[in-house]
């Protein structure tokens, strides 16, 4: 009798072990599903910011031809994945552009940021959200947004840079060699 009611007790230890186990399983499952859900959220609001900043900076007349173009095309790679995976390797690796890399699209950021401050908001904002969105896209690189993040001059800097570069190495989108001529 008393081995009965030990086998009785353990068991019963047991299945509470085992509910409690498969409990926490599905309190980490939904724990997860809830943080996926919100960075597809977060995702599709910034798609939504990155459209009408896009919108916004194209309908501006004083602002340069090749930077609509540059935007435009940067706005392309939001949909490869490759890209999006290659930028965030070189945003978490916190690589820093070369002396003279892509200084042309800088220099003319910095020239329209000296004419028209609001118009160079408006290219930093679609060029940002844009990258955000595309980061966010895919759970392999949305962790690369996990510190906090403010846009100062030299994450401004190297964000061209290796946007600049991923367009440019990006063979669907047909390069132009000389942006100052697009």
């Amino acid at each position: 009798m008393d081995m009965f009611v030990n086998l009785i007790t353990v068991s019963l230890i047991a299945a509470g072990a085992c509910l409690s186990a498969l409990w926490q399983m599905r309190r980490n499952s939904h724990a997860k599903y809830l943080s996926e859900l919100q960075r597809i959220q977060w995702a599709t609001d910034m798609v939504v910011e990155h459209g009408q900043a896009l919108d916004a900076f194209m309908g501006l007349p004083n602002a340069p031809e090749s930077l609509k173009t540059f935007v435009l095309m940067a706005s392309d790679l939001v949909e490869n994945r490759d890209v999006v995976r290659h930028i965030a390797a070189k945003i978490k690796a916190g690589q820093k552009p070369e002396e003279g890399e892509d200084t042309e699209i800088w220099n003319q950021a910095q020239s329209l940021l000296a004419r028209d401050a609001g118009a160079y908001d408006m290219f930093v904002r679609a060029l940002f959200s844009g990258i955000l969105a595309a980061l966010l896209r895919w759970p392999e690189t949305a962790p690369v947004l996990s510190r906090p993040f403010a846009p100062t001059q030299d994450h401004i800097k190297t964000e061209i840079a290796i946007t600049a570069r991923a367009v440019r190495e990006s063979a669907s989108n047909g390069w132009p060699g000389n942006l100052a001529a697009a």
